[in-house]
């Protein structure tokens, strides 16, 4: 049926290039008049001139690299494939609580995965484990490395799965919500991550879970795709980049084109797509050494798209192009020289209109590109213009063009196409032929060879377009001139250096712990009476962020409780009141907008300053007071410098020496009147009172003074 071939071949040919393909006066296809018109410019072709400027303006927005790393919640979930290499959140299929703990399920890829090369929770990428516990922060290389594991804890756990057949429902998930979730809840062909944050205390939650739910990126090696050219196992499919591969797989694949293999892989253009694999496979040699496979493809696309949209994505960042063969089958090609075997000469030509060098608005002598860039988190990156500079001084301004090259995973890569762009679009001569049916031999060339004697010109040319009417037996070819300098490349001099990445700010989070923690213990007097000895705190400040300010605390050794000393917000120091003699341990935090860091920690500071003990109290009473079985005991202050607190003592006899401690220390000021209340029972009681300094040292007792209740 090759009728009936050919016409497939010629419609697939118009949804994917844009050639049209018309019969009148017949409903019989051989019979027919025919007007084929081929646009070769497939993919990257299209790019040049300000055409493809206006026809990118109006295309719709394509998921770039970027869009792909965002976790969304949506009613109805997007599907997507991934190519190559990306960094993938995904789409929300659980989002719940239970018991403090907060359980994600994130849906990456509608297909089967190779494998997740990293994980990154909240822009840290972590190491896990062989259960899924996160083990430690290894990047930014200042974060704080047990962030998710403080002193080997398991506090985050990511248990990832790649989709493959035979997968079974999440033990984690049913466990924590039987009856919601079942093992029915299989995923089928869907790659997925649970993110499972055991609850921490308020005072730790901040530090560990800024932002409350931490997102997930995995950085992934996608589909594994059929390898036509495969000896030992051609059926069966492995992960590769290869561009040509790639392009295959989205035409073949039942989420893509769904074209039959067999257009691609049998007949005349079985060896054509696989010489175009091989040359994606070739390693070109970088600038500072090493090489790079020439054309590889990375990226995703959604199941929504416009199919037509994204082979021209796919197309361009391999100069690639789809060339029916006179069989049926559909060639894929990619970007390379290949020297013309067809001339069209005099003989043959019936007419031509021929330009030299485009025209003020269609000139183009710049070439912009994005591409994804793995050394910007793989994201959307600006290469370098590539510019015509004696273009751009004769004409006195930039003529520019955008060309897409999202799928492009690297700078040289992309580089080597804004080359073959820049020759493409600004061609010196541009020509329309009218020829006899001779011309047919052009149909399905990429290169041809002109000769236009009266001209004398020689030129080797691109073919832009083709056009046959059986009814006048004459061809309409429209070419380009093209040498294979467009894919000449001197990395010394061509490849130039990456684009500058912007810094790493992902470390700005970090709430550091202090450095340089230091207590010393000092005798000071306090309010020129009281000398005693105090502690004074003191840390460096914080190296990675201006806005954090600090708390120190402590306490005595043994004691539950700490004692926080309050600091103005730039304060690097903190100090005691007067303590006592005795061991003390201490810690410091960095606090900013209700967040806290880990702490940093001295224990065991011993303060031995002793200071004299000041005279006996003065004055000493003790009355009964109201109610009845009250007694107000009072007295004064020693006039001494040393003095620090009093203490009242009672006894049910008139020792002091098995007498009780019942006031505590009662603070005050040297000649201050003190006092305290008892509420003893009945009986005869005995007081006494002491002064002690700020170290403890004690007066002699003032009394005994007596009550009888």
């Amino acid at each position: 049926m090759p009728g009936a071939i050919e016409t497939a071949v010629a419609a697939f040919a118009s949804w994917a290039t844009g050639a049209f393909i018309t019969a009148t006066g017949s409903s019989s296809l051989l019979a027919a008049q025919i007007v084929y018109s081929t646009a070769y410019a497939v993919g990257y072709a299209a790019v040049a001139g300000a055409s493809y400027a206006a026809s990118s303006a109006l295309a719709p927005k394509a998921p770039g690299p970027s869009d792909g790393q965002l976790s969304i919640q949506q009613p109805v979930p997007f599907r997507r494939r991934v190519y190559g290499r990306a960094k993938l959140g995904g789409f929300y299929i659980y989002f719940d609580s239970k018991n403090g703990d907060l359980y994600q399920l994130i849906a990456m890829a509608a297909h089967e995965i190779d494998a997740i090369e990293e994980d990154w929770v909240s822009d840290r990428r972590v190491t896990i484990d062989g259960s899924g516990w996160v083990t430690a922060v290894n990047y930014p290389p200042n974060a704080q490395t047990d962030q998710f594991n403080p002193k080997g804890l398991d506090w985050v756990r990511i248990i990832t799965r790649l989709g493959a057949s035979g997968q079974t429902a999440s033990s984690v998930l049913q466990a924590a919500f039987p009856g919601i979730w079942t093992s029915d809840h299989i995923g089928i062909g869907i790659s997925d991550a649970l993110i499972y944050q055991k609850g921490v205390t308020s005072e730790r939650f901040g530090n560990t879970y800024p932002g409350g739910a931490q997102s997930y990126r995995g950085l992934v090696r996608g589909a594994k795709i059929l390898d036509p050219r495969s000896i030992v196992s051609p059926t069966v499919s492995t992960w590769s980049d290869n561009a040509a591969l790639v392009i295959r797989d989205y035409l073949t694949h039942p989420d893509g084109w769904r074209i039959d293999s067999t257009f691609f892989d049998t007949g005349l253009a079985a060896p054509i797509t696989a010489a175009a694999a091989d040359i994606c496979d070739e390693l070109v040699a970088l600038k500072n050494g090493g090489t790079e496979k020439r054309y590889r493809l990375w990226g995703h696309y959604g199941f929504d798209e416009e199919p037509r949209n994204v082979l021209r994505r796919f197309l361009t960042p391999c100069a690639g192009y789809l060339q029916p063969q006179n069989d049926g089958t559909i060639a894929i090609k990619v970007g390379v020289w290949e020297a013309p075997t067809i001339t069209i000469s005099d003989p043959h030509i019936l007419a031509y209109e021929i330009q030299h060098f485009q025209g003020e608005f269609d000139a183009v002598n710049e070439v912009r590109a994005s591409f994804t860039d793995p050394d910007n988190d793989y994201q959307d990156t600006e290469s370098w213009p590539w510019q015509d500079e004696a273009d751009i001084a004769r004409r006195g301004h930039i003529r520019p063009v955008q060309i897409d090259c999202r799928h492009s995973p690297s700078y040289r890569q992309t580089r080597r196409i804004q080359k073959i762009v820049m020759a493409e679009a600004s061609s010196e001569w541009i020509v329309t032929l009218t020829t006899d049916m001779s011309g047919i031999r052009a149909r399905r060339q990429r290169f041809v060879t002109l000769e236009l004697a009266e001209l004398g010109l020689t030129l080797t040319c691109r073919v832009t377009a083709f056009s046959i009417n059986t009814a006048t037996g004459v061809c309409q070819i429209g070419l380009a001139s093209f040498g294979p300098e467009a894919y000449d490349w001197t990395p010394a001099l061509e490849e130039g250096d990456p684009p500058v990445s912007p810094p790493d700010t992902s470390s700005d989070g970090v709430i550091e712990t202090p450095a340089n923690f230091i207590i010393t213990v000092e005798t000071r007097t306090i309010s020129g009476s009281v000398t005693g000895a105090v502690m004074v705190a003191s840390c460096d400040p914080a190296a990675l962020r201006a806005d954090l300010r600090v708390r120190f605390e402590y306490q005595v050794d043994g004691d539950t409780g700490w004692t926080v000393i309050y600091t103005d917000s730039d304060s690097l120091i903190g100090e005691t009141g007067i303590v006592a003699d005795g061991t003390y341990n201490w810690r410091a935090s960095f606090l900013s907008a209700g967040n806290q860091s880990p702490y940093a920690t001295v224990s065991g500071v011993v303060v031995t300053v002793a200071v004299a003990a000041p005279s006996a109290p003065t004055g000493l009473t003790a009355t009964l007071s109201s109610p009845a079985v009250t007694v107000l005991v009072a007295f004064t202050a020693p006039n001494s410098t040393t003095f620090h607190a009093a203490r009242v003592w009672r006894n049910t006899s008139a020792t002091f020496g098995t007498a009780t401690d019942i006031s505590g220390a009662i603070f005050g000021s040297p000649n201050q009147g003190l006092s305290y209340t008892d509420t003893p029972g009945a009986g005869t009681f005995y007081y006494w009172a002491t002064a002690e300094s700020s170290t403890g040292a004690a007066s002699s007792p003032t009394g005994p003074v007596t009550v009888t209740l």
